[in-house]
Order: C-alpha cells, then structure tokens, then sequence
C-alpha cells in the first residue's frame, strides 16, 4: 500500500503534464478522495492507509496539507497500476472545477456521515470510515478508460 504524500505527489506532477497547470489544495485532496474510492471499487482495496477528514469543503488528507507547498519533494516511483488509476481518474475529473468536486463529494454518503453532529461551518476531526467509502464505490460503475493511449504512452516501460 502507498503512502498519500507519495500518490499525492505523483498526482500533482502528473496534473501538471496532462494540464499544463499546477492543481491547487482542494483539488487534490478531492481527487485523492476519488482515487480512493475508484480504488476500492476495482480493486477492493485501498490505494492508501492514510485517513480523509471530513472537512467543510469536503474530504481532506491532514498528511498532504501538511507537504502541499513542498509536495514535489515526496515524489517517487508507483507501480503502473497506481499511474493507470491516477490516469484515469484524472481523465474524468482533472478538468473539472475545484468547487464542482467539492459538491460532488457532498453528496458521498462517506463525507456526509463524517459531518453528522457537525455545525454547518464547523471544520471536522472526523475521518470518513473505508466502509462508508465502500459504500460510494458500490454505487458507481468502474469508469470508461481508453488504456490503448495509457499503454503508448508507457510503452517504455519494462524496457
């Protein structure tokens, strides 16, 4: 399993390449959000132990805030797999808007019950359970991925 400054580090990087752009915070932690759950729905297992906090604007990994101005530095290899996952998840929703991502994970059943008994403004200590994380993943179907371009791209490796 990964560490979540590393898949956060590839991640950002990788935004960077594909978009020509650096990602800002609140992206990130809600792709990280994503990636997590796409995780568990292929492949039944978390991409990373860390937890997400159920914060205002939606999920937040304390570790990544924490590195996200010298998030650079945490950059090392992950296995195709993990590239393949952040790929694609970056396909469907490296182009939305940082704010579209935020209500869209206000409606994870994950999200919302790490906000339960919270004020509406209220920041939140509360980590979104992998079961309730399960639970999101289960009401999606695996996303559409063209792996052909993932492969060309990649067609060096194990050279």
């Amino acid at each position: 399993m990964n560490q979540v400054e590393h898949i956060a580090a590839y991640l950002y990087n990788r935004y960077r390449i594909l978009y020509g752009q650096t990602i800002d915070e609140m992206k990130l932690h809600k792709l990280l959000y994503l990636l997590q759950r796409e995780a568990l729905n292929l492949y039944h297992q978390p991409l990373f132990k860390e937890p997400l906090l159920g914060w205002v604007h939606g999920p937040v990994s304390l570790e990544v805030r924490s590195i996200f101005y010298r998030i650079e530095d945490f950059s090392i290899p992950i296995s195709l797999q993990t590239e393949m996952l952040i790929d694609s998840v970056l396909k469907q929703y490296g182009n939305r808007q940082s704010i579209d991502l935020c209500h869209l994970t206000h409606q994870e059943i994950s999200w919302r019950n790490s906000r339960k008994s919270l004020c509406k403004n209220e920041i939140g200590t509360n980590p979104l359970k992998m079961s309730d994380i399960v639970k999101d993943a289960k009401r999606i179907k695996p996303f559409d991925t063209d792996w052909g371009c993932f492969f060309e791209e990649h067609a060096d490796v194990g050279r």
